[in-house]
């Protein structure tokens, strides 16, 4: 699994994935709009065998990073890409931020079984979060300063949408 800087020739795929997980995706403007923002934002994408499976979009504050999406390509679900988004994301923020911070489906399991075994923890909920169905958004964070708390080999490799 490769994680790099999104590109703009990467959009159509990400926008691929996002319908592919989400009840409101992402279109190809929001995307577009991001990677202009490149100072505040950060857009990565996960690469198996060349092909984009999955990418992480997330929004710099002075210091915290929020994590504004997550997708993994339904079909490769389950091979590393979230782990290995998160944990680039993580590695590249830590000295600059103090935590990391993101909001996830309540109804999400897969997906905070992995922010768990990546050293997030709960931090409370925001009721109606969502749009689509009004569900509650668990919010999880976790501090930048500290070492790898665990690695793609053995985070059972859960990969799933944040929201």
């Amino acid at each position: 699994m490769r994680v790099r800087e999104m590109e703009i020739s990467d959009i159509s795929d990400a926008v691929k994935i996002e319908k592919a997980s989400f009840e409101e995706p992402w279109d190809s403007d929001v995307f577009y709009r991001q990677l202009l923002n490149r100072g505040r934002r950060r857009l990565l994408v996960a690469e198996n065998n060349c092909r984009v499976v999955g990418h992480l979009a997330a929004w710099l504050k002075a210091s915290t990073v929020n994590v504004t999406t997550l997708a993994v390509e339904p079909t490769a679900r389950r091979q590393g890409a979230a782990t290995a988004l998160v944990q680039k994301l993580i590695a590249e923020q830590r000295g600059l931020r103090e935590k990391i911070k993101l909001q996830v489906r309540v109804s999400n399991r897969a997906a905070r079984t992995l922010y768990k075994k990546l050293g997030f923890e709960e931090q409370g909920t925001q009721e109606n979060y969502y749009v689509d169905n009004g569900e509650t958004a668990l919010v999880m964070s976790r501090p930048l300063g500290r070492r790898e708390v665990a690695s793609a080999a053995d985070t059972g490799r859960t990969s799933k949408a944040v929201r």
